[in-house]
């Protein structure tokens, strides 16, 4: 389990909204999909009764689990074709490059940047960009890549048809190994009971005492 944060955790408004500007700015696709599986996983972990302080500092780190694309070259990003394999390694350094920025803020708490180095690792060790063994995995991030997984598959891009709700969670059940197990059958108890959610425009949404 991550560790509680200071109580005082509106401190932490201003640069995570400073953040995600400069992601706007440098790929605005990037933004929609971080809002996006914030929004999901804020959900989530309220659906799992989770500690308010634990809840707050997974939520940030979804919020934020992407702003390593900030040193990913923009090309890259909006290329309108498949990458190339060198281009690839360069994009899975994101979340190695996501906590070297908080880090060097000094600001948010070490373990949000541990989650978003580990959101692309996997249960079976087979994730980037570390291969992180799955007992070294905090509950965050695989509380984060199983919300990361489910909306990027049914996100549309220039390189990807968005599948359906049902279809992602087809293509997520033949890969359950890559999961954590216990989450993920409560991710699919969630899933199928989730009503219509508010959409994210601000951090300040996901900070608030409701959590």
């Amino acid at each position: 389990m991550v560790s509680p944060v200071c109580s005082d955790h509106h401190n932490l408004l201003e640069p995570t909204h400073s953040l995600l500007q400069k992601l706007a700015s440098h790929s605005q696709p990037a933004l929609w999909h971080t809002q996006n599986v914030a929004r999901k996983t804020r959900a989530f972990l309220t659906y799992l009764h989770t500690e308010p302080e634990n809840a707050l500092l997974i939520t940030l780190a979804a919020l934020l689990h992407d702003i390593g694309l900030l040193r990913v070259d923009a090309g890259i990003l909006n290329k309108p074709m498949a990458i190339e394999p060198y281009e690839e390694v360069l994009f899975q350094a994101h979340p190695t490059h996501g906590e070297a920025i908080l880090k060097e803020m000094g600001l948010f708490p070490q373990e949000i940047g541990m989650m978003i180095a580990q959101h692309h690792e996997q249960m079976d060790g087979s994730g980037y960009p570390r291969r992180v063994p799955c007992e070294q995995l905090l509950y965050g991030s695989h509380i984060i890549h199983l919300c990361d997984t489910f909306v990027s598959l049914q996100e549309e891009t220039i390189r990807q048809k968005g599948r359906t709700p049902e279809e992602a969670w087809q293509h997520m059940s033949e890969n359950a190994h890559l999961f954590h197990p216990e989450l993920f059958q409560a991710f699919d108890r969630f899933i199928h009971r989730l009503d219509h959610l508010p959409v994210l425009t601000h951090p300040s949404f996901l900070l608030g005492a409701q959590l």
